[in-house]
C-alpha cells in the first residue's frame, strides 16, 4: 500500500515485489532497465539489490541468490552486510526467493509494480522541487526567472515520466518484412491454423496479439467451433491453451471433447457401458483419451472471473509453462470490478482490457459472444452483440454463426411446376441425410477481418459429436491419410460396433 506519511510517497510493497519478480525471471530485466533506476526506490536496500541485478544481467550473468551475494561482497557497499546476512535483521537476498515461493501470484504484475514505483518517485521529486519553489517564493530577493526556472524543471520532470520507447518504422519494416523475405523464412500464412481452411484463407489465420470473437445466438455452435480453433493453436505451437469457462462446467467440456475425438456420442457411450463395453469400444475410448496431449488444454471452471483474474492466471502460465492462446466462454459473463456504471460500459471496458492482454502476451484470444434476438429472425449482425458494441470495435476478427436452415427460402420466378417440385424434393432429401447423421449446415459470416477480408464459409455441424468440418478440411484430412503409412494402425468404424 502506498504510504504518504510525513508528506513523502513510497510503496515498499511494490518495490519488494518487483525485486522478487526480477529474481524469478531475469528475462524481464532488459525491458525494465530503461524505465526504472535504482534511485527510483525509496527503500535504499531495495535500490541496491535492483542495481546489482541490473549489473549482473548487463554482464550476461544470471541474477541468482549466490551471484547477488558474491557481487555485493565484491562491491563492498556499506549496506552489503545488512542485505546479505538475514540473521542481522536485513531483508536478505535469500528471503526474497523465499517470499516468491510463498506468494508467487505477485510476480506476474511487474508492469503494475513498475508504474507504482515510478509514480511515487515522481511525487517525491516534485515534492522536493515544490519545497524549493516555496523557499524561492518566500525569499524577497528572488526574481521571476528564478521562479520560472523551477517551474520549468517541475514540468520537465512530469514530462519525462510520460516518455515511451518509440520505434523506427524503417527498421521495423526491415526486420519484420524485408529480412525474413530475403532469407526465405517468411511463413506462408501470417496466423496459426484453426481447422477451417476457408476461414484461414479469408482472415490469415489466428494471429498473435489478436482478439477473435465468435458470436451467435444460444445453441448455434460457437462452443463447438472455438475448441477446434484452440486445437489448431496447440498443434501448431506446441503450447497450452487456457479455457476460461464461465458458462459450461468442466464435465460438459470433457464429454464434448471425448465425443469429438472418439466419434461416440454421450448417449451412445452410456448405453454401451450399461450393456458392457466390447474390446473395440475400449480401444476407441483409449485412443480418444490418448489423443489429448498432457497439460495442453487447461480449464479454469469459474463463473465469477474478472479480467484481473484472467490476466493474472494467463501471465502466470506464460511465465511458468508457456502459453499459446486463450479461449473465453463467454465474454459477456466476465465480472466487472466497478459496479457503479452501466453493464454496457463495463463490458466495453472488459473488451478493451482483453485486447490489451492479447497484445501484452502476444497470443491470440478466442472470445465467444452472445447475440441478441432483436432484428431479423435469422440473419445475425455485429450490431446485435449483447451489452456492448465496443466488442466488435476492439476485435480483430468477428465471426457470426447462423443455421443455413434458418435462412428464408427464395422462390425463383420462371420455374416450372416440375422444376419447383424437383427442387423441393432435393431439399427434403438433403435435410433427411443431415438429420440421419444428426447434422446441420452452419454459415460462418466473417463480418470483420482487420488484416484480411470479409466473407462467408459454409460448414457441416455434427451436433452430437461436436464436430465442424468444411469442404476443404475434409479434403485435407483425406489427403493427409493417403500420405501417411497407416497399414498397421487400427481402423475404427462406428457402424461395425453400434449398440442400438
Amino acid at each position: 500500500m502506498e504510504n504518504t506519511s510525513d508528506q513523502i510517497a513510497f510503496d515498499h510493497q511494490a518495490e519488494e515485489n518487483i525485486i522478487v519478480a526480477l529474481l524469478h525471471d531475469s528475462q524481464n530485466v532488459p525491458r525494465i532497465i530503461p524505465a526504472l533506476k535504482p534511485e527510483d526506490f525509496h527503500n535504499e536496500v531495495y535500490g541496491i539489490i535492483y542495481g546489482a541485478i541490473v549489473a549482473l544481467c548487463g554482464d550476461g550473468s544470471k541474477a541468482t541468490s549466490a551471484a547477488l551475494t558474491h557481487y555485493l561482497r565484491e562491491k563492498g557497499d556499506r549496506l552489503a552486510p545488512l542485505i546479505i546476512d538475514m540473521r542481522n535483521g536485513g531483508s536478505g537476498v535469500e528471503n526474497f526467493l523465499f517470499m516468491y515461493s510463498r506468494n508467487a501470484a505477485d510476480t506476474y504484475n511487474i508492469d503494475y509494480y513498475l508504474k507504482k514505483i515510478k509514480l511515487c518517485a515522481l511525487k517525491r521529486a516534485l515534492l522536493f522541487e515544490a519545497q524549493r519553489l516555496e523557499m524561492v517564493c518566500r525569499n524577497i530577493k528572488s526574481t521571476k526567472p528564478d521562479i520560472s526556472s523551477l517551474i520549468a524543471g517541475m514540468t520537465l520532470l512530469a514530462a519525462e515520466s510520460e516518455k515511451v520507447e518509440m520505434l523506427d518504422l524503417k527498421h521495423s519494416i526491415k526486420s519484420v518484412v524485408a529480412d525474413p523475405a530475403n532469407e526465405g523464412t517468411l511463413r506462408a500464412k501470417p496466423g496459426i491454423s484453426c481447422g477451417v481452411p476457408e476461414w484461414e484463407e479469408l482472415t490469415g489465420g489466428l494471429r498473435n496479439s489478436s482478439v477473435n470473437v465468435i458470436a451467435a445466438r444460444p445453441s448455434v455452435g460457437k462452443s463447438t467451433l472455438a475448441p477446434i480453433f484452440a486445437e489448431g493453436i496447440v498443434d501448431e505451437t506446441g503450447l497450452p491453451v487456457i479455457f476460461f469457462s464461465l458458462e459450461m462446467a468442466v464435465d460438459n467440456w470433457s464429454w464434448r471433447e471425448f465425443a469429438r475425438r472418439s466419434g461416440i456420442t454421450e448417449k451412445q457411450l452410456r448405453l454401451r457401458s450399461n450393456n458392457g463395453l466390447s474390446d473395440f469400444d475400449k480401444a476407441v475410448i483409449a485412443d480418444a483419451v490418448d489423443s489429448v496431449p498432457e497439460n495442453k488444454y487447461l480449464i479454469v471452471d469459474n463463473p465469477n472471473l474478472t479480467m484481473d483474474h484472467i490476466s493474472g492466471i494467463s501471465k502466470a502460465q506464460k511465465v511458468e509453462g508457456g502459453l499459446g492462446g486463450i479461449m473465453i466462454d463467454y465474454l459477456q459473463l466476465i465480472k466487472s470490478e466497478e459496479k457503479s456504471r452501466s453493464r454496457h460500459e463495463e463490458v466495453g471496458d472488459i473488451s478493451g482490457q482483453m485486447k490489451k492482454l492479447a497484445k501484452e502476451l502476444d497470443i491470440p484470444i478466442i472470445a465467444l459472444g452472445q447475440l441478441n434476438r432483436s432484428g431479423d429472425a435469422w440473419a445475425p449482425k455485429s450490431s446485435q452483440m449483447s451489452q456492448s458494441d465496443k466488442i466488435c470495435h476492439d476485435a480483430d476478427t468477428v465471426t457470426l454463426i447462423h443455421r443455413k436452415e434458418d435462412e428464408p427460402v427464395k422462390i425463383i420466378t420462371g420455374m416450372s411446376k416440375t422444376e419447383l417440385q424437383e427442387a423441393r424434393d432435393a431439399a427434403e432429401q438433403h435435410n433427411r441425410v443431415l438429420d440421419a447423421d444428426n447434422s446441420e449446415e452452419l454459415v460462418l459470416t466473417i463480418d470483420k477481418a482487420r488484416d484480411g477480408q470479409r466473407g462467408v464459409v459454409t460448414v457441416e455441424h455434427k451436433k452430437g459429436l461436436f464436430r465442424i468440418t468444411s469442404a476443404r478440411s475434409k479434403t485435407e484430412v483425406v489427403t493427409e491419410k493417403k500420405n501417411t503409412n497407416q497399414e498397421d494402425a487400427p481402423q475404427y468404424n462406428e457402424s461395425e460396433n453400434t449398440h442400438e
